[in-house]
């Protein structure tokens, strides 16, 4: 025997070992994108997946893209033909999901490509293996789901589920990275009800399934294969993106779970005057429909500044100055549910337009409908850490003592927040009082200070490693005066270990419908609007990024 073949033959016998005494955690549940765009990213991950692991039964569950059919859960019983041969179906599994309440699809599975693109991948390189497809509606009951699931499940041990599922959808580059953060957050922490709830995804639901479906096997660790978005394939980063990830969930600890608690502030909402006009005369679905529900969806903590109180009570004389009294119709608060607004400043010079009874049935319709106000602190969760948010009316001259920061200033698991609404309106530089407060507010502990009130943008500054942004401007107002009354700011970003992100993007609201800026000359802007902070830019296309360490 020569010496090259005896090496060889060893480092085989020592790789065989290798691999029985150490073999691959079990992998019970793959998450994986639909969007062929990244056909061969996903192919690889199976080829990956073959290589270290026999699966004899896949559950394959894809959203309901299209509706054509009734039924929550449809399940197909015939076998599929790809371009590497068939994909049988398991009839005991298609019975198994019809006694769970599942019904038969047909037409639905013709053109569900949740399904279709995965399986030429399951039939090159699982080609012994048989599967169920299953599409579930988006609408479906939450309790009803997890019940299906737990007890597919426990009917199928040596399944392995796929969740067919893209993230972010429709955004821009920096919105949709921002807007992951909080979904591979989902899958990283095992957290199915932050996957349902806030995750700006195109199926939450299925994002919910599989994360189910990863505790009830006790795998616990998920692994990312790959991460990309379409903006950076194209290389056009202000386009309609949608990001793909693929990995699966493998026996053993959970990840660390990372430092991060996400947000989104936005500026003045009026839904009165001409707001109200556009409303009546073109349906509610009108006002936000060139914005899309997507925007601001995705975050721990979406926030705007409400111009008045929503309630039934009539406004109050006008004011000094013939200072205007607004009030909106109760059933605009499904303009803010849109939206996914789940916190509002309510600390301003408009909230008792109607009086206290006004106020106070506001406050209850916000309440009911899940958004906390700033007449109170809000603290909002994240994963190690958590945001807390104050509102503060200076117009009203309020002044909000920083004593209350002291049970969190000193803690490392919060971050502090200032919404202020302050200064005079229609100036574009913020006046002294303002920046002595933003400072102050600072100094006491704040990690990042934003307002509104002027109806324009003003400037900004980072002071001790903390950004202000002095005003956001207007969000959705009726007041097209000109450029700067109609263009806003949204400013949202992350908090983690290494200090805040900013994530700013510009509204025009010119047709007083708003609509997202996509294009340079709007990043320009923003850039030229808050040269205060330009040093810190880490991206200026498709969206402006500002990173500012603690």
């Amino acid at each position: 025997m020569s010496k090259t073949l005896f090496i060889i033959i060893v480092l085989g016998l020592v790789s065989f070992l290798w691999i029985e005494l150490n073999p691959s955690p079990y992998i019970s549940t793959i998450v994986a994108p639909h969007h062929d765009l990244v056909a061969g990213y996903r192919e690889e991950m199976f080829k990956d997946i073959a290589a270290r692991q026999d699966i004899d039964r896949f559950i394959l569950l894809s959203p309901d893209h299209y509706n054509i059919e009734e039924g929550k859960i449809l399940v197909y019983p015939d076998s599929f033909s790809t371009r590497f041969g068939e994909v049988n179906v398991d009839s005991d599994l298609v019975e198994s999901v019809l006694n769970l309440g599942g019904e038969i699809g047909a037409a639905t599975f013709e053109s569900e490509h949740g399904v279709k693109t995965i399986l030429p991948d399951l039939a090159r390189h699982f080609p012994e293996s048989e599967i169920v497809p299953i599409t579930v509606k988006h609408d479906i009951d939450l309790e009803g789901l997890d019940d299906f699931i737990e007890d597919l499940s426990e009917g199928c041990e040596d399944c392995v589920l796929i969740a067919s599922v893209d993230l972010s959808h429709y955004q821009p580059n920096a919105i949709s990275e921002l807007h992951d953060k909080l979904s591979v957050r989902s899958l990283v922490n095992q957290d199915p009800d932050l996957a349902i709830n806030l995750s700006e995804v195109g199926a939450p639901h299925i994002l919910r399934a599989a994360i189910k479906w990863s505790g009830l096997r006790d795998t616990n660790r998920f692994q990312t294969r790959f991460k990309t978005n379409s903006t950076m394939i194209s290389g056009d980063l202000f386009e309609e993106g949608t990001t793909h990830i693929g990995g699966w969930y493998e026996a053993g600890e959970r990840s660390e779970a990372p430092v991060s608690v996400t947000f989104t502030y936005a500026g003045d909402i009026l839904l009165d005057r001409g707001v109200e006009n556009v409303i009546n005369k073109l349906g509610p679905a009108s006002l936000l429909d060139r914005l899309g529900d997507r925007v601001l969806w995705g975050t721990d903590i979406v926030m705007a500044n409400l111009e008045g109180p929503l309630t039934t009570e009539a406004t109050l004389p006008v004011g000094a100055n013939n200072a205007p009294r607004f009030s909106f119709d109760p059933s605009t608060v499904s303009q803010l549910g849109f939206l996914h607004i789940n916190a509002l400043n309510t600390k301003n010079n408009h909230n008792n337009d109607a009086g206290p009874a006004g106020a106070l049935q506001s406050e209850q319709i916000l309440k009911a409908n899940g958004i906390e106000t700033t007449q109170r602190p809000i603290v909002t969760k994240g994963s190690e850490i958590d945001v807390v948010t104050f509102g503060v009316d200076v117009v009203g001259l309020e002044e909000l003592d920083a004593s209350k920061f002291e049970p969190y200033a000193d803690d490392d698991a919060y971050r502090i927040v200032v919404y202020a609404h302050w200064g005079p309106e229609g100036e574009l530089v913020q006046s002294s009082t303002q920046e002595r407060l933003a400072r102050g507010w600072i100094d006491a502990g704040a990690d990042l200070v934003v307002g509104t009130g002027p109806h324009v943008i003003q400037g900004a500054e980072v002071y001790n490693n903390r950004p202000i942004i002095y005003s956001l401007g207007n969000f959705i107002f009726d007041m097209q005066r000109d450029h700067n009354t109609s263009h806003g700011l949204i400013v949202a970003g992350e908090f983690n270990g290494d200090g805040v992100e900013l994530v700013v993007s510009i509204i025009d609201s010119t047709s007083i419908r708003p609509v997202l800026g996509r294009a340079q000359t709007y990043d320009n802007e923003i850039l030229r609007l808050l040269s205060g902070i330009e040093e810190f830019t880490t991206q200026s296309e498709g969206g402006v990024i500002f990173t500012i360490a603690r």
